[in-house]
């Protein structure tokens, strides 16, 4: 059991560590909406919207509440993230 455990606690590291430097350096667009979609100044927004390039075939989607938490975290394979690929939360 504490093999296991110690397996799992050195995959879970290594994987963190992956997955920050996966985004070192990449910087997201971002744009300010409300919640139909619509662009608005940053003050006035209920949500913020962040894509990144991760790399050839994927882009990153995170959607945050104004001033607040994550609310979604998707990647697609298109700009136009008209694709779904790969993990959502």
């Amino acid at each position: 059991m504490r093999i296991l455990l110690l397996v799992m606690t050195v995959m879970f590291a290594a994987n963190k560590l992956c997955a920050q430097k996966l985004y070192t350096g990449k910087k997201p667009s971002v744009k300010f909406t409300d919640l139909s979609g619509a662009k608005l100044k940053e003050e006035d927004a209920d949500l913020m919207i962040a894509v990144t390039k991760i790399g050839d075939t994927s882009y990153r989607l995170d959607e945050y509440k104004a001033n607040g938490p994550l609310r979604r975290s998707q990647y697609f394979k298109t700009a136009s993230l008209d694709q779904p690929h790969g993990l959502t939360v």
